[in-house]
């Protein structure tokens, strides 16, 4: 169900992120990227530009993002995601394979932790 806003939301994106890369920086896409088919399109921009390219699956249990979500309606602490667009993601959920170069987030340490043990090198950048 992507509407006309939401292609030109993402052409706008994919166009900053391979402008970005170009440029030879670094970029974190925070962008769902739910299917194959939606990290094929990041992983092809990052291999036009010459760059490698990897997937951090931010691994979460269903039920836990569930209790989230509802909790994040009661207490906002975040945008929040429509019913419809949720059972979207839900039920078109592609985990990556480990052929996309993944690194998986699990929760069992703290983020700025794992992120610092994994990209000790990269400065961080004004964004896209």
């Amino acid at each position: 169900p992507y509407t006309t806003l939401f292609r030109s939301t993402y052409d706008a994106f994919h166009r900053r992120t391979s402008m970005a890369l170009h440029r030879g920086e670094t970029v974190v896409c925070d962008a769902a990227s739910f299917t194959r088919s939606q990290r094929n399109v990041l992983r092809g921009l990052a291999e036009e530009a010459g760059v490698p390219s990897g997937v951090i699956y931010v691994k979460v249990a269903t039920e836990v993002a569930v209790t989230r979500w509802q909790q994040n309606r009661v207490q906002p602490s975040r945008g929040d995601v429509r019913d419809e667009n949720f059972a979207y993601v839900l039920d078109n959920f592609e985990p990556p394979s480990p052929d996309e170069d993944v690194l998986i987030y699990d929760g069992s340490i703290p983020a700025h932790s794992w992120v610092s043990r994994h990209f000790a090198k990269v400065k961080p950048s004004a964004g896209i």
